[in-house]
């Protein structure tokens, strides 16, 4: 479909939202967001220092203001990433899902626990301690005598 700057499409049902909207090109977002609410943004034009209004629709705007928040996310996911490349796609969804539950975990901890040094918890030493609690006592050596 052909849209100029700043017009949008909207479809719903129930209660997910597919939206198509174009900036500079068409960017498509499916939420949840209510679909009838638009607000604007600035652009520049191209033309020395002017800039313009143009329409955006809330989902956008949304997405926008969270994106720091998932892009935090993927940072700290790729510092100690627990998976491997693998031609098997169950072994990389098992390996993805470990470690973004991996993440949460960390974050979650770091909210709600007083950091233990001055620059706050560390995820190697957060995952060292995960591994040793999950652990325990348990050892392969067998006993002898």
């Amino acid at each position: 479909m052909k849209l100029k700057s700043g017009e949008s499409r909207k479809m719903q049902h129930e209660n997910v939202t597919a939206v198509v909207w174009q900036d500079k090109r068409v960017v498509l977002l499916s939420t949840n967001s209510d679909s009838r609410t638009d607000g604007t943004v600035t652009r520049k034009t191209g033309k020395g220092n002017e800039e313009i209004e143009i329409a955006c629709p809330q989902a956008f705007r949304n997405n926008t203001g969270l994106m720091g928040v998932v892009d935090v996310s993927d940072q700290k996911s790729e510092y100690y990433d627990v998976g491997r490349s693998s031609k098997k796609w169950w072994k990389f969804l098992f390996h993805f899902v470990l470690n973004v539950c991996l993440v949460n975990c960390f974050i979650l901890n770091n909210l709600t626990n007083i950091p233990s040094t001055a620059h706050g918890n560390r995820q190697v030493n957060f995952r060292w301690h995960l591994v040793s609690q999950l652990i325990g006592t348990f050892t392969s050596r067998k006993r002898t005598g």
